[in-house]
């Protein structure tokens, strides 16, 4: 009896320790899978918003810095029939840098009265993102989408980058990139860190913010 107990205790200890080593590979593959993720969805229709991308004010004050979001908001405005300058949008904005960041764009949209819906930043699926964003062009609504450009110079910011999503097919999104023109984005691209845009970053949050109308 003793020595079936020693044996019990030995196979009980051993197959704790199997299940460890188990979940622990498990958890690591999830996570290897997260750190990867991708676009997996595939729609079976594809829509295209007729909005034609804009570049930034040559005349901004700090050519430095970039206006991507004022050149965003006044293509999704002009869609709408309201031409704004990208200055007005800028200083509407009150923002504390010389550029728009993503806590001063409902702000500049609240002051034209633009209406929209923001995604929830508390889901990190990129393929929910990505469900969502086709959804609102579906519903004819632009949207304005944190990016990353890639290689990455600010790893620590979840997007460097914004632009307007105006179409999607099963290739991939139509982006007005507000920096090198309308392009197919492939859904690949997008939930990967390869070279250019992308929706993917290494915290796995997204912004978004769709444009429904002007009140």
């Amino acid at each position: 009896m003793i020595k079936r107990h020693k044996l019990r205790n030995v196979s009980l200890r051993y197959f704790i320790a199997l299940t460890v080593v188990l979940l622990s590979m498990q958890i690591g593959c999830r996570k290897k899978g997260q750190e990867n993720a991708a676009i997996s969805s595939v729609p079976q229709d594809s829509a295209l918003l007729p909005i034609a991308d804009r570049g930034w004010d040559e005349s901004r004050p700090d050519t430095s810095v970039g206006w991507c979001a004022e050149a965003c908001i006044q293509m999704a405005m002009g869609y709408f029939g309201k031409e704004v300058t990208q200055e007005a949008i800028n200083k509407a904005g009150k923002p504390a840098a010389h550029d728009l960041h993503s806590e001063d764009i409902k702000t500049a949209l609240d002051s034209f009265k633009v209406s929209s819906i923001s995604w929830d930043e508390g889901v990190t699926s990129i393929d929910s993102f990505a469900l969502w964003i086709r959804g609102q062009i579906r519903a004819k609504h632009p949207v304005l989408c944190g990016m990353k450009l890639y290689p990455d110079e600010n790893s620590s910011w979840a997007f460097d980058h914004f632009a307007l999503a105006v179409g999607f097919n099963k290739e991939g999104f139509i982006i007005n990139t507000d920096l090198d023109g309308q392009q197919l984005l492939t859904y690949k691209q997008l939930g990967s860190t390869n070279p250019t845009y992308s929706f993917q970053n290494n915290q796995h949050l997204y912004f978004a913010r769709a444009i429904t109308g002007i009140r």
